[in-house]
């Protein structure tokens, strides 16, 4: 099955809990590739094939990353072009569908990313993008170096497709998810973290569920991926005396958040490396 909720519909699997699991989920400690928060209740891990026989069942894996291989380039540009054949094939492969399709599209780089690739394999077929909104009137808080409501900038994005269409949609109601986290839970199998996100998102998907749309396509993993910041890595950069390398990155995060340099070298590269003490 694809989630838990219909192994649970079975009477003889049980619906115990795995306390374990969730114990490891409330502190941010990964789990096997196998576990899910239900005793009884396994997963096929990630690149694996689940292989049925007579009397036998067993897993066989079909695709292993090579970790040691890196890619050099030569020109920032060329890095830029290698991701974006890969987020071509994801989109691709998520386009191979007979149901209409949708996308989130917000004033960021992740849905962006994924809407925009989208509606260029779409042409002409018209793609529609849903975008959270403020509700009329509210008050929206400002920020120096951030905004809140992002709708005149997904408009600005789908006005250069003329095969995409914008929609802003606001959320005024409490969502039933809200009110009822296990229905969530049920549905997705495990805790949901974020938990505002889905009053944010709740009526773009209701709205398009109502207008039949099969498929949403979103950026969901882009904060780890294509517009993943580095912070980390400057930590690593300065562990490893990469000093030259550390002052570029550090220099091009000032510019891109307005912050100090000075201030970003000590407090994401330095400072992580002396003792707690």
């Amino acid at each position: 099955a694809t989630t838990p909720r219909d192994l649970l519909a079975v009477p003889e699997v049980p619906r115990r809990l795995d306390e374990a699991a969730m114990a490891a989920h409330m502190i941010d400690v990964p789990l096997s590739p196998e576990a899910s928060f239900f005793e009884n209740i396994h997963q096929i891990p990630a690149a694996h094939l689940a292989l049925w026989q007579p009397g036998r069942f067993s897993m066989r894996r079909y695709w292993q990353p090579d970790y040691s291989r890196r890619l050099n380039f030569r020109r920032d540009e060329d890095y830029v072009e290698a991701a974006r054949e890969h987020l071509t094939q994801a989109v691709r492969c998520c386009l191979r569908t007979d149901q209409p399709i949708a996308a989130h599209l917000t004033g960021g780089l992740d849905s962006t990313a994924v809407a925009t690739t989208a509606a260029r394999q779409l042409a002409p077929t018209r793609l529609t993008a849903r975008t959270a909104v403020p509700a009329e009137g509210v008050p929206v808080a400002t920020f120096r170096n951030r905004f809140v409501d992002e709708g005149r900038y997904a408009q600005a994005t789908a006005a250069l497709y003329p095969n995409m269409e914008s929609h802003l949609v606001a959320g005024t109601e409490v969502q039933r998810n809200e009110l009822e986290p296990e229905r969530m839970f049920l549905t997705i199998g495990q805790p949901l973290r974020n938990i505002m996100n889905v009053g944010w998102f709740g009526p773009m998907n209701d709205q398009a569920r109502a207008l039949g749309i099969g498929v949403m396509l979103a950026g969901g993993g882009g904060n780890l991926t294509l517009s993943w910041e580095g912070i980390p890595g400057l930590r690593d950069a300065a562990r490893a005396g990469h000093l030259r390398r550390l002052w570029q990155e550090i220099q091009a995060l000032a510019h891109k958040t307005g912050g100090s340099a000075a201030r970003l070298a000590w407090s994401q590269a330095l400072r992580p490396l002396l003792p707690l003490a």
